[in-house]
């Protein structure tokens, strides 16, 4: 645009939405998270509780291949979850 001889149009970001609860809490053994999940799951948008775990699923997959590659040393028991000079 700007060689063009236009001016720059600059996109304005939507403010967040703000959604603030005050939540029942059940008897029994429940978690602020689970309250709160099963408060705002209904049939056709279900809510999943993940945390940290999605972050951690999604670099293992996309770094699958380097860290399970067929070096030799990194895997010297069959059962190992990762190679030894992982952690």
């Amino acid at each position: 645009a700007r060689r063009l001889g236009h001016p720059k149009t600059i996109a304005r970001r939507p403010d967040p939405v703000r959604l603030d609860l005050c939540l029942p809490i059940p008897s029994g053994d429940w978690w602020v998270e689970g309250v709160v999940r099963e408060h705002l799951a209904s049939e056709h948008a279900p809510v999943f509780y993940v945390e940290n775990m999605l972050a951690n699923a999604l670099f293992g997959l996309l770094c699958w291949r380097a860290i399970f590659a067929a070096i030799p040393g990194a895997f010297f028991h069959p059962f190992h979850r990762g190679p030894a000079d992982l952690y």
